[in-house]
């Protein structure tokens, strides 16, 4: 973990807003992309430290700190995804007829 993965998760963990975390000097001015995946990394190692020491308290507290998170990053990538899709008309690539205009 870096600097900046170690000052969100203090940040989350004290009931801090991660909107104040983007583009936030003291965190080294993160985008809020990847403020979502620097959380979305915190919560799979924290999950599973916890659960190797079978601390379900601390898991409960970083579920909660990191709730909704996982959820907004895969909407994203599935939008990101959805935009990179090739569109293709007519039956095969290349075939699809051209409007020709009419005077």
């Amino acid at each position: 973990m870096g600097n900046t993965t170690l000052a969100i998760l203090d940040h989350r963990l004290q009931g801090g807003d991660l909107r104040a975390v983007v583009g936030n000097e003291d965190f080294g001015q993160p985008t809020s992309y990847r403020v979502k995946t620097i959380v979305q990394g915190i919560k799979k190692l924290a999950e599973e430290f916890a659960r190797e020491r079978g601390d379900e308290g601390f898991l409960r507290q970083v579920q909660r700190a990191m709730a909704g998170n996982s959820e907004v990053v895969q909407r994203r990538v599935a939008g990101n995804m959805a935009r990179r899709q090739p569109i293709s008309v007519g039956s095969e690539v290349g075939t699809e007829e051209k409007p020709v205009k009419v005077r």
